[in-house]
């Protein structure tokens, strides 16, 4: 499909693309970031699955490798009235927030606990 080693130049596939390659049979797999692949995968007119990635790989070396990843939004330093007006709409719609991502197919994981 025209991928090329991490040594050669980087070459952005559009995640729209790479769905249209496993409906339409040209390939059978792609991993791709569920938020972004998630809308593609849903109006798909071939029934597709997306699986998670575990989170539970290592190097040969031992060094964990992350699968998973939070998404935020950042304000200004100097803004903190923002950033608490954004944390209260957040919390205040958090189970509308929630199912709207579900409605969309968007796949939620858990919370890691606090260190």
């Amino acid at each position: 499909m025209g991928f090329k080693s991490r040594r050669n130049q980087y070459i952005k596939y559009e995640t729209s693309k790479l769905v249209s390659e496993i409906s339409s049979g040209h390939a059978e797999i792609a991993a791709l970031w569920g938020p972004s692949a998630a809308r593609y995968v849903k109006a798909s007119t071939t029934p597709l699955v997306m699986t998670m990635i575990p989170d539970n790989n290592v190097r040969a070396d031992g060094q964990k490798v992350d699968f998973h990843f939070s998404t935020s939004m950042g304000v200004r330093k100097n803004d903190p009235t923002l950033l608490a007006q954004l944390n209260k709409v957040i919390e205040d719609n958090r189970n509308e927030i929630t199912e709207l991502l579900e409605e969309e197919g968007i796949p939620l994981v858990a919370e890691p606990d606090a260190p």
